[in-house]
């Protein structure tokens, strides 16, 4: 009997990869003449916004002082260029999930400051849990953020179901022993096949939620 759906935020949420790309992209070209590929970035998803800068500098050799300002200056250009828009259909499942009487949480590696401001007071009020950057020991792909939700619930991972749709975060669910559902939003089924089934569109992710439910 599942208790919880427990989703990602950027990528199974809200179509954001692209413009996060950009951002990143534009800072560490700005900064430092370093082009990075979004194909690096997207299988990146789920670190933090410090463990991807650190992650970077590591590969391109850029002092790791300049993490601060690089991360800074991708919020900015983030928050000025993006183009946010809610996958069609997420508010559908949420409701869904609601009318089930199961609780619903976010589970993300972006701070909950940018989760609430980009989707809304409204609909951010009806998750029951929303564990972002920093409120975790460790990020994806440990479990801890997905262990720590079970916490807050008070549930088993055998009661949970988590939504997922890059390969750190498909990690953290099943080393948290959960259930996880991959939706090819950003990366064909080949990266996702860690995880337990995979969808191919938020649409398609209803049906299977709905026998699964």
């Amino acid at each position: 009997m599942k208790k919880a759906v427990l989703f990602d935020y950027d990528g199974v949420f809200a179509n954001t990869m692209g413009d996060m790309y950009k951002a990143w992209k534009h800072s560490f070209s700005l900064h430092k003449n370093i082009e990075i590929f979004k194909q690096e970035f997207f299988l990146m998803e789920g670190y933090t916004a410090k463990r991807i800068a650190e992650e970077l500098c590591n590969k391109y050799k850029v002092d790791k002082k300049d993490i601060d300002i690089i991360i800074k200056d991708k919020e900015n250009y983030y928050f000025k260029n993006n183009k946010f828009k809610l996958f069609s259909g997420i508010k559908e499942i949420i409701d869904f999930i609601k009318r089930k009487g199961l609780k619903v949480a976010i589970v993300s590696g972006a701070p909950k400051s940018r989760i609430k401001k980009m989707i809304g007071t409204r609909l951010f009020n009806k998750f029951d849990a929303v564990i972002g950057a920093g409120d975790a020991i460790k990020s994806k792909p440990y479990p801890d953020p997905y262990e720590k939700v079970l916490e807050i619930f008070k549930i088993l991972p055998k009661e949970a179901i988590v939504i997922e749709n890059a390969p750190l975060g498909i990690q953290a669910a099943k080393a948290a022993g959960i259930y996880c559902v991959a939706v090819e939003s950003t990366l064909n089924e080949a990266y996702l096949k860690n995880s337990d089934i995979v969808v191919k569109d938020i649409q398609s992710l209803l049906l299977r939620l709905k026998k699964i439910l």
